[in-house]
C-alpha cells in the first residue's frame, strides 16, 4: 500500500522534446551505409545534401550474383483483394508459395509482413490458421519481444516449412539468413500485405529474401478498401490497371506524388519544431551547469497546464484513417503555430493565458481494433503535447464511409465537454447499416464488451442530438472532399456552427484557414460571445482569413 500510495503521488515533469531531425547538426561528422540510395527521392537528396551536408555518395554494387536469383515481376506479383476474401486468399497464397519444386517433405519458409500487431494478430488468431498452430509451423514477430526472443525466431523463420508472421518494424536491417541445402531451389519468400507508403520502404523488405546470392520470392497482396482509402482510387481504375497489366506503375505513381506532398509537409513541420528543441537544449544545459533559475523557466514552459475553468474547451476531431495523411501533417503544424500565437496575443491584452484548453481525437473505422479505432487526448494547452499526440496518430485503416460517430460517443461519455468542436475528415459518417454490417468483421460480441460498451450501435445523428441536448456547442466541419461535404453540413446545421471545404493541397491556404478558426473560436468563446477581441486580434494578424 505504501508503494501505491507513493506512485500515485509521484509528480511527472516533462523537460522537453528534441527533434531528431535537429540533433545531427551537432555531429562532428556524419556517415551512413544504407542498401536503398538509389531509391531516394530527389527531395530526400536535397534534405541530405543541403541539411545534413552529405555531398559524398559512394555506391559499391553487391558482391553476390544476384541476376536471376529473385522471382519477382512487379505487376504481375500483385494482387488487391477484395476484403470479405482478403484473408483466404492471403491463406491459399502462403500455401502456395511454400511448395519447393515438388519437394514434399521440405516446403519453404514463407514470412508474411504486416502493416501491424493488430493486423498481424487477427490474421493469425482465424480460424484458418488452426492447422498452422496445432502443427506448431507459426510463429510471429512483433515489436515487444525481448532480444533473445528475437535472435531464436529471426533463426527459426528461415527453416523447413516455417510461416513467420512479421510487422514491419523487422523489413529493414534483419538479415533472415537461410543454411538449408534443401532450400536451394527456390529460397525463401516473402509476403507484403500492406502498400509502403514509400519505395524505399518497399525495396527493404523484398530485400529480405534472395540475400547474399540465394534464391527467393516476393509477392504483394492487398486489401481493396485500404488500398483505396490510401491511394484514393476507384475499384473499376484498379480492375481497369490490372487488366492493362500496369498496376504497380499506377500505385507507385500515385505513391510518388503522395509522398513529395508529404515530405513538403513533413519538411515544414520539422522547423516549426525547431524553437522546442532549442528551449529543450537550453533545459539540458542549464541542469548540467545547475543554473536554478533557467531550469525553473524552462521546466515552467514544458508543463505549462490549462485552468480547471478554462472559459473555451476545443475538441477536434480528425478523421485518421489511410487517406488523411496531409491533414494530420498540417494539424501539427497548425497547433504549433497556433498557441504561441494566441498566447502572446493574450499577454498583450492582459487576458488570461490559461483559459482555454484543446483535445484531439482520431477516429476510424470498425476494421480497426478497438483500442485503435478511437484515440484521444485529455484536454491541455500545452502544444506540444498536442503535436505530440497528433504526430501518434499515424493514418491508417479507413472502410468507405468513416466512424464518425464513435468520436461523438466519447463526447458524450467524457466528464469534460468541448463547448467548440471541429470535425475534419475526408468521408461522410456510417449510417446505422454500416454500422452493423461492418462490426460483423469482428464480431457483435467483441464490439459489446470492448471499452465498457462504448460502441453501441447508435449512428452519427442519435449521438449527435444527445450530446446537443445537454451541452451548448458550435461545430464547424471542414470537409476535404464533396462527398463528404453533405454529412458535414448537416453535422454543422444541427451543431449551430458552419461547413466549409479544406483543400489540403494547398497547404499554406488550408493551414491559415485552420489557424483562424482555431483562434478566432477560442477568442470568442473567451470573450462571452463578443466580438470585439475577434476584431482585435484580426487587425494584429491580417495573413490569416477571417473565420467567424
Amino acid at each position: 500500500l505504501p508503494q501505491n500510495v507513493d506512485e500515485r503521488l509521484t509528480w511527472f515533469l516533462k523537460c522537453g522534446s528534441f527533434s531528431y531531425s535537429e540533433i545531427p547538426n551537432d555531429f562532428y561528422a556524419i556517415m551512413g551505409v544504407t542498401g536503398t540510395l538509389n531509391s531516394l527521392s530527389q527531395k530526400e537528396h536535397y534534405v541530405m545534401q543541403n541539411s545534413y551536408g552529405v555531398e559524398k555518395y559512394v555506391i559499391m554494387p553487391s558482391l553476390f550474383d544476384k541476376s536471376g536469383k529473385l522471382d519477382y515481376s512487379k505487376n504481375k506479383d500483385i494482387n488487391v483483394i477484395k476484403p470479405e476474401y482478403f484473408y483466404s486468399q492471403l491463406h491459399s497464397i502462403i500455401e502456395g508459395y511454400q511448395i519447393n519444386g515438388g519437394d514434399d517433405a521440405n516446403q519453404r519458409p514463407v514470412i508474411v509482413f504486416f502493416k501491424n500487431e493488430h493486423k498481424l494478430k487477427f490474421f493469425y488468431d482465424l480460424d484458418v490458421c488452426e492447422t498452422w498452430r496445432l502443427n506448431d509451423v507459426i510463429q510471429i514477430l512483433t515489436p515487444d519481444l525481448c532480444d533473445k526472443e528475437k535472435q531464436v525466431k529471426i533463426l527459426n523463420a528461415t527453416k523447413v516449412a516455417a510461416i513467420t508472421l512479421a510487422t514491419e518494424e523487422y523489413g529493414r536491417g534483419i538479415d533472415f539468413k537461410v543454411f538449408d541445402k534443401k532450400l536451394d531451389l527456390k529460397g525463401m519468400h516473402v509476403e507484403l500485405t500492406y502498400w509502403p507508403e514509400t519505395l524505399a520502404e518497399e525495396i527493404q523488405i523484398k530485400g529480405r529474401t534472395a540475400r547474399q546470392g540465394q534464391k527467393g520470392s516476393f509477392h504483394i497482396i492487398l486489401n481493396e478498401n485500404e488500398v483505396k482509402d490510401q491511394c484514393e482510387i476507384s475499384s473499376e481504375e484498379i480492375k481497369t490497371h490490372k487488366d492493362n497489366g500496369n498496376l504497380y506503375e499506377q500505385l507507385n505513381s500515385i505513391r510518388n506524388k503522395v509522398f513529395a506532398v508529404l515530405y513538403d509537409e513533413a519538411f515544414n513541420y520539422v522547423r516549426q519544431l525547431r524553437p522546442i528543441h532549442k528551449e529543450s537544449e537550453e533545459l539540458a544545459m542549464a541542469l548540467r551547469n545547475n543554473n536554478i533559475a533557467i531550469a525553473k523557466e524552462k521546466l515552467l514552459l514544458f508543463n505549462k497546464g490549462a485552468n480547471i475553468q478554462s472559459a473555451a474547451k476545443l475538441s477536434i476531431l480528425i478523421d485518421a484513417t489511410g487517406s488523411m495523411s496531409s491533414c494530420l501533417n498540417q494539424c501539427k503544424i497548425v497547433i504549433q503555430k497556433t498557441i504561441p500565437k494566441l498566447v502572446s496575443f493574450l499577454k498583450s491584452k492582459n487576458m488570461d493565458t490559461d483559459s482555454f484548453e484543446i483535445q484531439c481525437l482520431g477516429f476510424r473505422n470498425y476494421n480497426a481494433p478497438e483500442d485503435a479505432i478511437l484515440r484521444y487526448c485529455s484536454f491541455t494547452s500545452n502544444e506540444n503535447e498536442l503535436s505530440d499526440f497528433i504526430h501518434s496518430l499515424r493514418a491508417s485503416y479507413g472502410w468507405g464511409e468513416e466512424a464518425i460517430e464513435v468520436a461523438f460517443k466519447q463526447l458524450n461519455r467524457q466528464k469534460k465537454k468541448p463547448n467548440i468542436v471541429m470535425l475534419m475528415g475526408d468521408a461522410p459518417a456510417n449510417s446505422k447499416q454500416d454500422i452493423k454490417q461492418k462490426k460483423k468483421e469482428r464480431g457483435e460480441q467483441y464490439w459489446q464488451k470492448a471499452r465498457d460498451g462504448l460502441f453501441t450501435d447508435l449512428d452519427w445523428k442519435q449521438e449527435l442530438d444527445i450530446f446537443m441536448k445537454d451541452n451548448d456547442p458550435n461545430i464547424f466541419c471542414f470537409y476535404l472532399t464533396n462527398w463528404a461535404k453533405s454529412n458535414f453540413d448537416d453535422i454543422a446545421r444541427i451543431g449551430n456552427g458552419k461547413s466549409m471545404h479544406l483543400n489540403v493541397k494547398n497547404q499554406d491556404k488550408s493551414v491559415a484557414l485552420l489557424q483562424a478558426a482555431l483562434s478566432e473560436t477560442i477568442l470568442y468563446k473567451m470573450n462571452n460571445g463578443n466580438m470585439d477581441i475577434v476584431e482585435e486580434f484580426r487587425r494584429e494578424s491580417r495573413n490569416l482569413p477571417t473565420f467567424l
